[in-house]
């Protein structure tokens, strides 16, 4: 009994300290992307200069050309461009897009970085699956064997099939060998606890894995998801800048005060002058016109990006669906062939019985293979919808999606 409860510890530790590694695995996605570097404060215009345009003082000395320095003159002049209305506003809301642009970009290298993590850590979990699923094979091949051995002096024995089952035999345990290179070279990569196969077989670790069902309901919750796509937000960035832009040249080009000077003249008939410039807006620059063309094609883009998206989440989740129906027709054959594994005249044939658990490894593997082909268009969902970076951070191919916790004794 005691030995029982530690081999049920064991097989329990085992997945915590895997899941925990692949947490890690996940986290670091956040040290490949380098964090907007956007000093807040430069986000906004200073007061003073949030005013002016330009600001100048000019000092003037002169003298009569027989170098009288008794009869000289001396000028001094300040002159001021102001900012025109709105053109302070227009200005600070380019700065706070330009800020939220950098974020944006940061936000779109960690969706790649984890995107291409996910892709590796699943990668990994279906070569765990492929190296387990020979293992087993080998297994029941082993026991194909056995029994065809032991009939060897009988007229069942079949010598042409007994080589057969050899060579297949020889042939998945050089194949087991090679996955278990494999699957040990990517437990390296992600920094797992290596797996012999021993163990392999005795844990398949699949428990914890996220299965259709589930992702089918998170995706059917997820709704209008479209707000926080990357592409998304990318063309609405680049619609925003332009009218921005197009508000600044506006303001730059409208009737208003574009010059202020003041000057005063030291001489010996002492004078001041005060010169008011006024801007005119007659005629149009071409950069405006120019603007605008912009502006109509990036609403355009975005049109377009918001059509694909949604077409691109149709389709996977329509996918899905046909994945969701196929398994449940694989789940149906796999418990018929339990049933019939139960029957007395099934366990007391042992030929009938080993090609039935054949059939079911077979049926297995059908089933967690669907599970990887929906998990993999859940994640290209969750990526382009722009839920891999929502924080916090989470786990999406675990149940229940827990965050991402780094593991401190680990660091």
């Amino acid at each position: 009994m005691k030995n029982i409860l530690h081999l049920c510890v064991l097989l329990y530790v085992l997945p915590v300290n895997a899941n925990d590694a692949i947490s890690a695995f996940l986290l670091k996605a956040q040290t490949e992307v380098a964090p907007a570097a956007f000093d807040e404060s430069t986000a906004t215009v200073n007061v003073l200069g949030g005013w002016l345009e330009s600001a100048q003082f000019r000092f003037n000395a002169s003298v009569d050309n027989k170098f009288a320095f008794d009869d000289h003159a001396q000028a001094y002049e300040i002159r001021i461009k102001p900012k025109a209305w709105g053109q302070r506003a227009a200005e600070n809301t380019l700065l706070k897009l330009h800020s939220n642009q950098k974020n944006h970009q940061y936000n779109q290298q960690l969706n790649i970085a984890l995107q291409k993590r996910y892709i590796k850590l699943v990668t990994y979990l279906e070569q765990r699956h492929a190296t387990h699923y020979l293992l087993q094979r080998i297994q029941l091949l082993s026991q194909e064997q056995n029994l065809m051995r032991s009939r060897v002096s009988t007229q069942q024995f079949n010598a042409e099939k007994f080589l057969d089952i050899t060579a297949i035999l020889q042939q998945a345990k050089d194949m087991a060998d090679l996955n278990i290179s494999r699957l040990q070279a990517l437990q390296k990569q992600l920094q797992l606890p290596l797996e012999s196969a021993e163990n392999l077989l005795r844990n398949p670790d699949t428990q914890w894995l996220i299965n259709i069902d589930e992702l089918h309901n998170k995706l059917s919750g997820m709704k209008a998801m479209h707000q926080s796509a990357l592409d998304i937000q990318a063309a609405q960035l680049k619609v925003k800048m332009l009218q921005a832009e197009s508000q600044l040249t506006k303001a730059e080009q409208q009737l208003g005060i574009n010059l202020l000077s003041f000057e005063y003249k030291d001489s010996r008939n002492d004078s001041m002058g005060f010169l008011l410039g006024v801007n005119i807006p007659l005629g149009t620059r071409f950069n405006r016109a120019k603007n605008k063309y912009q502006l109509y094609g990036a609403q355009a883009q975005l049109r377009a990006n918001l059509a694909s998206l949604k077409q691109n989440m149709h389709d996977i989740q329509l996918n899905i669906n046909w994945l969701s129906e196929e398994q449940a027709l694989i789940h149906k054959h796999i418990t018929r062939l339990e049933k019939q594994l139960q029957k007395e005249y099934i366990q007391s044939n042992s030929v009938l019985m080993l090609g039935l658990r054949k059939d079911l490894l077979e049926q297995n593997k059908r089933s967690i293979d669907t599970r990887y082909k929906a998990i993999k268009l859940y994640l290209r969902y969750l990526a382009l919808s722009g839920q891999l970076i929502q924080l916090p951070l989470r786990n999406w191919l675990e149940q229940g999606t827990p965050e991402l916790v780094a593991n401190l004794e680990n660091e």
